[in-house]
């Protein structure tokens, strides 16, 4: 479990996407990480919205494709 991804339970999304966004949730921290150049800093406190937004995106997406 990464840190913070306890806070994607606050949104109302299916399993699926709660799912989703844990990974891209856990791929984001691995990225903007410290010594990754890409450090956020304070603002980190933003990536579970993020990754679920995005993780609701692409559900929608591929529903839809189906």
């Amino acid at each position: 479990m990464a840190p913070n991804e306890h806070l994607l339970d606050n949104f109302l999304a299916s399993k699926e996407t709660r799912n989703l966004g844990a990974d891209i949730l856990r791929l984001a921290q691995v990225k903007t990480g410290p010594g990754s150049g890409r450090e956020l800093r304070e603002l980190k406190v933003g990536l579970p919205a993020a990754a679920i937004l995005v993780a609701c995106e692409q559900y929608v997406i591929n529903t839809l494709t189906q």
